[in-house]
């Protein structure tokens, strides 16, 4: 026990050694193994929202930044938009939405852009729905279901509601987690639709050689070539 356990701060040798512990010690600070303990039992200096932690914001840039990224990690809206995007680069070099790749039903010669969004965002927990009728086309029956994703001129229409996600005003900045889109008339797509994987980046299907999942820049976008739209998920009530 006593490895675990460092001496009480009663010489400079041992306030030392007690200053390296990381964080507020953990298992190595005795004080931590009380029962009824909150924050090193200094509830006015610290704060420990889930008992993990122990920080404080103490006005200084690197504990502030440490408090706000806490905070957002305990935000379960931020969380999800953390994880879209976190998805989304998880699969930069992937061929799994090629044109010409069979994707849960949605057969080969068909765009993938907006399949691949509506993946990434169900998958963390943000499902924009399927509001799409399939019918009995072959081509675009999704997972043998009769609906279909939002198409990438939906996700850039901003009077095309799409429960959960709110389309930003023009002096919002786009962030991580947040998809753009453009509506484009191409004979064979509505637009292009991606996900927001930085600043200035987004990530999503491309057709150029090779044809992958690529992390580019939406700023590269010609926006005479259609509106460029943003959306955020903001939860479903």
């Amino acid at each position: 026990m006593g490895e675990y356990v460092p001496s009480a701060p009663v010489n400079d040798k041992a306030r030392k050694r007690n200053k390296n512990l990381p964080g507020q010690g953990g298992v190595f600070n005795y004080v931590n193994l009380h029962v009824y303990h909150y924050a090193g039992n200094n509830p006015v200096k610290y704060v420990d929202p889930d008992g993990e932690t122990g920080i404080f914001p103490d006005g200084s840039p690197e504990q502030d930044a440490q408090w706000e990224k806490l905070m957002s990690d305990r935000n379960p809206v931020k969380r999800v938009r953390q994880k879209i995007a976190s998805l989304a680069r998880s699969f930069i070099g992937s061929k799994l939405w090629n044109v010409n790749v069979n994707r849960d039903g949605i057969k080969k010669g068909v765009n993938k852009c907006n399949i691949f969004v509506y993946e990434m965002t169900s998958d963390a927990g943000a499902d924009p729905g399927l509001p799409n009728r399939a019918g009995k086309n072959p081509l675009t029956r999704y997972r043998n279901g009769s609906n279909t994703p939002p198409t990438a001129g939906q996700w850039a229409s901003p009077d095309f509601e799409i429960p959960g996600w709110r389309v930003l005003s023009p002096d919002e900045e786009a962030m991580p987690g947040d998809v753009v889109a453009q509506k484009i008339d191409y004979s064979d797509a509505t637009g292009h639709v991606a996900i927001v994987t930085g600043d200035g980046q987004a990530t999503g299907t491309s057709n150029r050689n090779p044809e992958e999942v690529r992390e580019t820049d939406w700023r590269l976008w010609d926006p005479e070539r259609g509106p460029i739209v943003f959306r955020r998920w903001e939860g479903v009530e």
